[in-house]
């Protein structure tokens, strides 16, 4: 049986943010994907970020993929760091509301390893709790002086 997912627009900051959302049958967590710098060509398609989820869905997990604000259909413009890293903390907002029991994991590859870190920074300082954290060939130190995970 082939399974899709689903596409959606989410509430974020600036606007509806584009996404991609798959539910799974007795999920064992969400995962939340993050895509690379859309100034290089990033988007929630990029094919690590695909492999990436289909990894994380075949271990059990509901995904949520989405586009940061200027990507894609999502609303505003490309900030390059705190803007993106608000995108992610609604669309983490929204799978936590929606699977209010399932614990979360963020995965991101190269500058979605930043915002998912610099994620992971803002819930670990406000005791939310973040059962994993992957990150692929993270861009955090090219980022200096911008939101930071710690």
């Amino acid at each position: 049986m082939l399974i899709r997912e689903n596409p959606l627009m989410l509430d974020g900051p600036v606007g509806q943010l584009e996404a991609l959302y798959l539910e799974v049958p007795e999920a064992r967590g969400v995962a939340l994907l993050c895509h690379p710098n859309p100034v290089q060509g990033g988007t929630m398609l990029n094919k690590v970020v695909s492999t990436l989820q289909r990894t994380a869905r075949d271990a059990g997990f509901i995904t949520l993929r989405f586009n940061y604000r200027g990507t894609g259909s999502s609303a505003g413009s490309h900030d390059m760091g705190n803007g993106e890293v608000d995108d992610a903390q609604a669309a983490a907002n929204w799978l936590r509301i929606k699977h209010p029991g399932l614990p979360l994991t963020l995965l991101g590859f190269s500058f979605g390893g930043f915002v998912a870190a610099a994620l992971a920074g803002r819930l670990e300082r406000s005791n939310a709790h973040l059962a994993h954290l992957f990150m692929c060939a993270p861009a955090v130190m090219r980022f200096r002086g911008r939101a930071r995970a710690a």
